[in-house]
């Protein structure tokens, strides 16, 4: 039963694909008792409808318990990755979006066409001109 509890999507797939073939077999067993499509067609709707949705059903629940199985094994390999991985050099950390120390930050850096300002946080924004009318 403890297999049951952690596998419990597998669980759930195999029912509802033996489910799904047993709606179809059930819905081709009561349409191939008649000749006539007007008493075919309940068993043929209920039945092939059913049966489609719960195989639908029971392969999706299977490809995810799959992936769960992957995403556990790929966060078993990050956690010896993160053992055996360096320590982190010690000194101030290195943003992303400040400048490099060698370019001096009072350089005027716009392009032809635009105009640099200061927001209210203090940090630079270029925004665009409007072109010059040709008259």
């Amino acid at each position: 039963m403890r297999w049951v509890k952690y596998q419990w999507d597998r669980v759930a797939a195999l029912v509802l694909f033996i489910a799904g073939l047993l709606a179809l077999l059930l819905g081709w067993v009561g349409a191939s008792g008649s000749v006539y499509p007007a008493e075919q067609l309940p068993y043929m709707i209920s039945g092939g409808i059913l049966g489609i949705f719960f195989l639908g059903t029971a392969g999706i629940l299977y490809v995810s318990a799959d992936m769960r199985d992957e995403w556990r094994k790929l966060d078993g390999i990050e956690d010896a990755l993160r053992r055996i991985a360096p320590p982190e050099p010690t000194g101030a950390p290195v943003l992303a979006d400040s400048a490099p120390a060698d370019l001096p930050t009072d350089v005027e850096t716009t392009l032809p066409g635009t105009r640099a300002r200061t927001s209210s946080t203090g940090r630079r924004r270029t925004t665009r001109t409007a072109p010059a009318s040709r008259s």
